[in-house]
């Protein structure tokens, strides 16, 4: 009788755990779902958050992972060579550079333009933002992939630049107005729009 009602004592807090896991969870995805929709408020630099986890980090996750783990493969394999600790150096070192090939080559198959990607980082950093006054002719809302407005300008010099995150004022558009763009240089991601004065 005693194996039974300790077994219900654990169920019973498991149970509990599980459910009290599943709130953190939530809270959790609830915290990042705000703090993800107050980067629209926060100018340019919320902007720019927004650049880097969506497109920087999350857009290249795998391809990144991918790379990490082909170095994880080559510094394990030097480091056993290193310290004299390989069972088979000869082995360790066929079966490593193989490896490390196959990964770094998949992850640099796999991310997406990272290459413009961190020169907006370093742009941003380094102050250089690119800002033009623009004549809008044209502009359309759409529905991008994840869901949220995207934002096609055209512009009286016949270019077209499209935004794909929501922005403070980025819809707030009239057709023919003068505004004061300021956009990264590479890929380009739009930070502010704003009437010119």
């Amino acid at each position: 009788m005693k194996k039974r009602s300790t077994r219900n004592k654990q169920a019973k807090t498991n149970k509990w755990a599980r459910a009290g896991v599943h709130i953190l969870f939530w809270c959790f995805s609830l915290l990042l779902a705000y703090l993800w929709i107050s980067l629209e408020d926060a100018g340019e630099s919320g902007q720019f958050a927004k650049f880097v986890i969506h497109t920087v980090i999350l857009s290249n996750l795998f391809g990144l992972f991918s790379i990490l783990l082909g170095i994880g493969f080559a510094g394990f394999a030097a480091y056993k060579l290193i310290t004299r600790t390989a069972y088979d150096p000869k082995k360790t070192v066929l079966y490593s550079i193989p490896l490390f090939v196959f990964f770094v080559g998949l992850g640099a198959f796999l991310t997406k333009d990272l290459s413009k990607n961190m020169m907006d980082v370093k742009h941003y950093v380094t102050g250089h933002i690119v800002e033009e006054r623009v004549v809008i002719t044209h502009f359309t809302i759409y529905e991008n992939n994840h869901g949220e407005d995207g934002y096609e300008y055209t512009f009286s010099d016949g270019r077209t630049f499209y935004e794909n995150h929501e922005g403070n004022g980025f819809d707030d558009i009239t057709v023919g107005q003068t505004y004061v763009i300021r956009y990264l240089p590479e890929t380009p991601k739009l930070l502010s729009i704003k009437p010119a004065e």
